[in-house]
């Protein structure tokens, strides 16, 4: 007996969309999986798992076609979050959590031309009579054209065509379709998000073990409080107020290393991407490979791999713009948002 998933997709449609999985232990909520969508197929996010909504038929709810993740792709806490963000913005759920998620993984569909039972028996002289007696092979039966036999032969010999492969006979194909003698069989090719291709050298840079100079008294008092407020085990925020120059990326270099001195990670919001190159320099030659650097500038490979560092906790400080606020942090212990006055937060 199946068991029933709700699924926010990526449409401005203000629901979830409830589909059976023959397998309860391969789905979690928080896993990405594909669905059918009407005519397509569309990547979702598992929200909840349980019996079918109550009114809903059993047998008019479709099988999810292909889970994508082996563990979930979204936490509990996430979850949680992306509803009170469809909540509070008034916004599709879907819609939501997708902002939230690393890149999709690839998906190819292909569409090949296979030999149905019939069409084997018709290429080899045999049919399903009740006799089970051999008849004429298809190359005697004077109602199969040339190009037909030639196709069925073809196809005799190998597992299955690609239909693009068959454009220029498509005609034959279709009536050989008619006959029941090939179908088009419809699968799926998922690519993966895991790859380790893309490396930002953070392997080898080596965090620096002294401090470049001695904080102001302003410093110390700004670093003093974001520490007491940390040792409190609370929520807080502060509001560190100075001008270009003043020094205020030492203090939030500072405040990190007293987080992950606690085991905490933290995040560190910038405005815009121009400013991420030379502000992921000074952050990885400070903690090395403990950094990622997530942002919309990035490829689709590259963020893939940013986030999945982060996500397995092998990096504990992540460096983005405001997107990078979903990161799926461990333990967070100290965010910053860096010239938080900026409009660009609030796009």
């Amino acid at each position: 007996m199946p068991d029933y998933c709700e699924v926010a997709l990526p449409v401005p449609l203000d629901k979830l969309f409830t589909y059976s999985v023959a397998d309860s232990r391969a789905v979690r909520p928080g896993m990405r999986v594909i669905v059918p969508f009407g005519k397509r197929q569309l990547p979702g996010v598992v929200v909840r798992c349980g019996p079918p909504p109550t009114g809903l038929d059993p047998k008019s709810i479709k099988p999810i076609k292909a889970v994508l993740d082996e563990e979930p792709a979204l936490s509990g806490e996430l979850l949680q979050l992306g509803r009170w963000l469809a909540d509070y913005y008034l916004a599709p759920e879907g819609e939501v959590l997708a902002t939230m998620l690393p890149p999709q993984p690839s998906v190819q569909r292909k569409t090949t031309v296979v030999l149905t039972p019939e069409g084997q028996k018709a290429l080899l002289g045999r049919t399903s009579g009740e006799s089970g007696e051999s008849v004429l092979s298809v190359d005697a039966v004077p109602s199969v054209p040339a190009e037909e036999q030639k196709l069925l032969e073809r196809l005799g010999k190998r597992k299955g065509i690609r239909r693009e492969t068959l454009r220029d006979v498509a005609d034959v194909v279709a009536r050989l379709r008619r006959r029941g003698w090939v179908a088009l069989e419809r699968t799926m090719n998922l690519g993966s998000s895991r790859s380790e291709s893309v490396d930002w050298g953070q392997k080898d840079a080596v965090p620096q073990l002294t401090v470049p100079f001695e904080l102001t008294m302003q410093q110390k008092e700004a670093l003093q409080r974001i520490q007491r407020q940390m040792e409190s085990n609370r929520y807080g925020a502060l509001l560190i107020h100075g001008v270009t120059g003043s020094g205020k990326t030492e203090v939030y270099l500072r405040a990190i290393a007293l987080a992950l001195e606690r085991n905490r990670s933290a995040l560190l919001l910038v405005p815009e991407i121009v400013l991420t190159p030379a502000v992921s320099d000074l952050f990885v030659s400070r903690f090395g490979s403990r950094v990622s650097v997530l942002h919309s500038g990035l490829s689709d490979m590259e963020r893939a791999v940013q986030w999945r560092r982060v996500k397995e906790g092998r990096s504990d400080v992540v460096v983005g713009t405001r997107s990078a606020v979903f990161a799926p942090l461990s333990r967070p212990g100290l965010v910053i948002v860096d010239e938080e006055h900026d409009g660009s937060y609030k796009q």
